[in-house]
């Protein structure tokens, strides 16, 4: 998030980062990922719906309604995830009416490295 907030989307696009579990593991993210480009906040109440960004991100549009509930996750389609947020966000910076759909994930026994 930090190199998109700091580089392509800068002034662009704000990436915020909320930890679920209090003001720790909030810090924690900031030291390991080396965040400073990006708002990290923290809840210490359970929301009733979230996402962790592993499995994918949630993205709002300029409007402050969600554009996605969640993008494709990492875990399941490694680096295509990444192009998929991309495509997200520039469809909703050029004001396009349809969203990117998902990458399907890749097939059983074959490597993540595809492109998407």
């Amino acid at each position: 998030m930090d190199k998109w907030a700091s580089g392509k989307y800068s002034g662009r696009v704000a990436f915020v980062c909320v930890s679920l579990a209090g003001p720790q593991l909030a810090s924690t993210f900031v030291k390991e990922l080396k965040l400073s480009a990006c708002t990290v906040a923290y809840t210490e109440d359970n929301p009733a719906w979230g996402q962790l960004g592993c499995g994918g991100f949630i993205v709002y549009g300029s409007d402050g309604r969600i554009a996605s509930r969640a993008t494709a996750a990492y875990l399941e389609v490694r680096e295509r995830a990444f192009h998929h947020v991309e495509s997200l966000l520039d469809a909703l910076l050029d004001g396009a009416k349809s969203r990117p759909s998902l990458p399907p994930p890749p097939p059983r026994g074959s490597s993540h490295a595809t492109a998407w």
